[in-house]
């Protein structure tokens, strides 16, 4: 499959809407895929490396479960690749191939096919997209940065302001604000204490700003990290209400992101578009980096800040999650995650936001209408069921059916002598089917058709005739009587007038 260079030009140029919607061909159904990657698997993906090792990781798991001799020089180039990747980078990997195989199969099958040009041209676009879509993140998060970052942004803005499109040189440990969301938390009180003086060593790198010393916007509270306790580093880790906001504009939208915002779903979110249904570490570290970038002082996404590598502070983050001894801290994060994002703390079993059964008015009717019945049904069959537990009339076969003088039209009583209404039910008409076969047309016996076909003369009529056969329209049948009692010639001709 080749592609030009401006093939790859223009799918970059394409709106946020299109390039995650349009998966006609087998390439788009790649291009697709490879987008979630970074935001769901690992943000410094490279899928040659993924490829090489879990293809040698395969071939391992063939040749033990086989028994078959192994060639030699093919041993020695897996043990050559499998020698540079840890067991925690197999582990990342082998997740990745998992994925590729199951969303893009295209891809696999020209692995296997080893179509070396096409597999390169194709893993090549695959991996422009997974740095495209960090850049699009960034740079869509830029202009909302002012509002996250502040705790009530409903109150008041980051200050001094932070322009949106111009450079980010003034951010940083060069603003105030954001220099207490970028200190690492083990010295927030003394900036504290002394905002001016902490400022000046952070800037100089007196105070040394690592990936290693967790920043404090990662901590919960007005002030991140204002409640931070050494001897209990974990109390409120994660849970900061700017990884929150970066969290829900990456995966659900910007206007769900603030609180009290009013939610426009003018597109599909990335949730939806890539089916996630709840939240992970890899979500949670992918918002963090993003955030931290956002504040930072670069213009361009890149892996270091200083000192500071974002890589290495994504990693350490999803490790600690994974790798984390307590699981009720973990369980605890991810319910908290979930509640977030989708309004569960289980997450979403589909693409909408859930809604508990006590605000579902159709649930509690359900709910109702089953108590109800359950309580309806006695010992026997036939008990009565009580008159407030069905919202509809319950008939009963005894009921004494009116008189013909007094029939229901639609559930309106006709008066005394009143003449029939043009369309009426036929039980209050007193109508049997039976009497269908009596009608003839005003045609001779011999001219009747039976469902199309002439029937011969003599031959009885069919049970079942069509209402033009039997020359009566349905607003005829409704003013059929069943057999009244004999009347007077008088009588029979008002009748029929009437």
């Amino acid at each position: 499959m080749q592609c030009s260079p401006a093939d790859v030009t223009a799918d970059r140029t394409k709106s946020k809407k299109s390039r995650d919607c349009a998966v006609s061909t087998p390439r788009d159904q790649c291009l697709h895929a490879a987008r979630w990657i970074p935001r769901a698997f690992d943000m410094y993906c490279n899928l040659n490396k993924v490829i090489q090792v879990s293809c040698a990781l395969e071939a391992d798991d063939t040749v033990s479960s086989t028994n078959d001799p192994d060639d030699e020089s093919a041993r020695k180039a897996r043990d050559k690749i499998l020698r540079k990747a840890n067991p925690e980078k197999c582990k990342r990997y082998k997740r990745i191939y998992d994925y590729l195989k199951e969303q893009v199969p295209y891809f696999m099958d020209l692995i296997k096919k080893k179509k070396s040009g096409e597999t390169a041209l194709l893993m090549r676009e695959m991996q422009q997209v997974i740095s495209w879509t960090q850049s699009d993140d960034a740079s869509h998060l830029k202009p909302m940065i002012a509002a996250y970052a502040a705790p009530h942004p409903d109150k008041k803005l980051v200050d001094p302001p932070v322009n949106a499109k111009g450079s980010k040189d003034r951010l940083g440990f060069n603003h105030a604000e954001l220099t207490r969301l970028l200190c690492p938390v083990r010295s927030l009180q003394a900036l504290l204490a002394d905002a001016t003086g902490m400022r000046k060593q952070l800037q100089n790198g007196s105070i040394l700003v690592t990936a290693q010393k967790w920043p404090a916007f990662l901590y919960s509270g007005d002030i991140p990290g204002k409640d931070y306790n050494p001897e209990k580093s974990d109390e409120g880790f994660l849970c900061g209400y700017f990884v929150e906001r970066v969290l829900k504009h990456i995966f659900t939208s910007p206007s769900s992101a603030l609180p009290g915002s009013k939610v426009r779903n003018t597109c599909a979110s990335n949730a939806k578009i890539h089916h996630m249904t709840h939240v992970e570490a890899y979500h949670i570290a992918y918002a963090a980096v993003h955030a931290c970038f956002s504040i930072c002082s670069q213009d361009k996404f890149v892996e270091f800040d200083g000192q500071f590598s974002f890589s290495e502070f994504y990693y350490q983050i999803i490790d600690f999650i994974i790798n984390n001894e307590d699981e009720a801290w973990v369980e605890d994060l991810f319910s908290h995650y979930n509640k977030v994002l989708f309004n569960d703390v289980h997450g979403t079993a589909g693409d909408d936001v859930n809604i508990d059964d006590d605000d579902d008015d159709l649930a509690i009717m359900r709910q109702q209408i089953a108590a109800c019945l359950a309580s309806s049904s006695g010992p026997s069959s036939g008990t009565r069921p009580s008159e407030n537990c069905s919202p509809t009339q319950v008939s009963f076969p005894n009921t004494p059916q009116p008189p013909a003088s007094e029939c229901h039209t639609n559930g309106r009583r006709l008066s005394p002598g009143s003449p029939p209404s043009p369309v009426q039910s036929l039980e209050n008409t007193g109508f049997s089917f039976s009497q269908l076969s009596s009608f003839r047309s005003p045609k001779s016996a011999s001219e009747n058709n039976t469902n199309g076909r002439r029937a011969s003369p003599g031959s009885p009529p069919s049970p079942v005739q069509s209402p033009e056969n039997i020359g009566s329209s349905f607003s005829r049948l409704s003013l059929v009587r069943s057999p009244q009692p004999s009347a007077s010639e008088p009588e029979r001709r008002a009748r029929r007038q009437s």
